[in-house]
């Protein structure tokens, strides 16, 4: 490759390290000066990594310098960063959604974003997968503060609610809660005991359940006064506590 007048000269593994990475990202133009830069900040000239990092080190140093056509390649490099690194620990898509954003924020939003920290001495994708992991484990650590938070404050709300429920459901519809989810019968029990079919005592439950759910609500809204979608969000952080008290509620006496 000629080098332009002005240009700053490069050592032959430098030259060597710069020719392999402009082959790597062909789309990508970025100062020849500036990645020597990058290079020299973060390694001795004798030491300079072998030219299959060369395209990692290119982007990287392109990422940092906000070259559009760099954060593009970057944000597939990071979509698949995520998608690995996080499924063993959330593999919902708003879980790595919001690992992905806050990564991407942390590593190329500022004045000396992160990315500029790499140094090439792991694969690009392999360093992105880690820092991903790192990101998954904080969230959701904070994800469990909150949720106990949350569990401490409604936990009982929601057991007052759901004693109110049950108080007001009929007689059979109680009476089939407490056989089977107190009592532990099963649907063949139940329509035994009730003389009916076993469909029929299957349809009896899911409708005595969807009942007390339905109830439990009501009372929630209006005494948390809180929005259908916020309730639902408290109750999905409470599920468990709720399981636990309606056995102890409906548990034959």
């Amino acid at each position: 490759m000629s080098r332009s007048e002005g240009e700053p000269t490069f050592s032959a593994p430098l030259e060597a390290l710069w020719e392999a990475a402009r082959s790597a990202w062909p789309a990508i133009a970025l100062p020849r000066e500036r990645f020597g830069a990058y290079v020299a900040r973060h390694m001795e000239a004798d030491r300079l990594p072998e030219s299959e990092r060369a395209g990692d080190l290119y982007l990287a140093c392109a990422c940092a310098a906000g070259i559009p056509r760099a954060l593009e390649a970057f944000d597939t490099l990071l979509a698949t960063a995520v998608a690995r690194g996080v499924a063993r620990i959330d593999s919902s898509h708003g879980f790595k959604d919001l690992v992905a954003q806050d990564l991407r924020t942390r590593l190329l939003v500022g004045e000396s974003p992160k990315i500029a920290d790499y140094a090439g001495r792991a694969p690009l994708a392999s360093w992105l997968k880690t820092a991903a992991v790192r990101a998954a484990l904080n969230h959701r650590r904070a994800k469990g503060d909150q949720s106990e938070l949350i569990r401490a404050k409604y936990r009982e709300a929601f057991e007052d609610a759901l004693r109110v429920a049950l108080a007001e459901l009929p007689e059979k519809e109680r009476t089939l809660l407490s056989l089977s989810v107190g009592g532990g019968l099963g649907i063949d029990a139940l329509a035994e005991k009730f003389g009916v079919g076993r469909s029929t005592a299957a349809r009896w439950l899911i409708a005595a359940r969807e009942l007390l759910t339905r109830e439990t609500r009501r009372v929630l809204l209006d005494r948390l006064g809180v929005t259908p979608s916020e309730l639902d969000s408290v109750a999905g952080e409470v599920r468990g506590d709720i399981d636990v008290s309606i056995v102890r509620l409906l548990a034959p006496r």
